[in-house]
């Protein structure tokens, strides 16, 4: 299937609760999720894990803010007000984007994922752009029937480092 084909598939797909709070239990359990100090988080639509549980973690929470015209995304503060954006999504009010620390790390959603990392997206790339070129450790949160052995991945598709479900960690290969 190309990525067209699997995005129709996994699209609107809602998650269930109980798998979300499996993974987010097994995440607030590692310690690379005990140990930043900053965390990229984002706001779950009804067909992501559920992370929210996260937004009550003592740290530097920040959530992705999209701009549409430039085609960007940055990362800022998480004070507890949101804001619909452009895309529908729930961003933080918040108007000046973080400065990374050594130590950040994001949680990333997709529709799927591939057992070497590859992350199906919603087709825009704006993690795969934010990410190219920066530090930053990643961890992707899915469920188990949304890993798949093979996603194509295209040139500026960014791999993620880890992989959670509701299982536990994803061995990637």
């Amino acid at each position: 299937m190309d990525k067209a084909e699997l995005r129709k598939r996994f699209r609107r797909l809602p998650v269930s609760q109980a798998a979300s709070r499996l993974v987010c239990s097994c995440l607030l359990e590692d310690s690379a999720v005990q140990n930043a100090s900053q965390l990229l988080l984002y706001w779950p639509l009804p067909d992501e894990i559920d992370i929210t549980p996260l937004f009550k973690l003592d740290r530097q929470l920040a959530l992705p803010k999209v701009d549409i015209t430039a085609h960007t995304m940055d990362f800022y503060p998480f004070t507890g007000e949101l804001t619909n954006g452009a895309l529908g999504v729930m961003e933080p009010s918040s108007v000046c984007p973080v400065q990374l620390r050594p130590d950040a790390l994001m949680i990333v959603p997709a529709l799927a994922y591939s057992l070497s990392g590859v992350r199906l997206g919603r087709g825009m790339a704006y993690y795969d752009s934010y990410l190219r070129g920066r530090s930053i450790r990643t961890i992707g949160v899915i469920t188990s029937e949304r890993i798949l052995p093979v996603i194509p991945a295209d040139r500026h598709d960014v791999r993620i480092e880890r992989i959670f479900c509701e299982k536990g960690e994803v061995r990637l290969i």
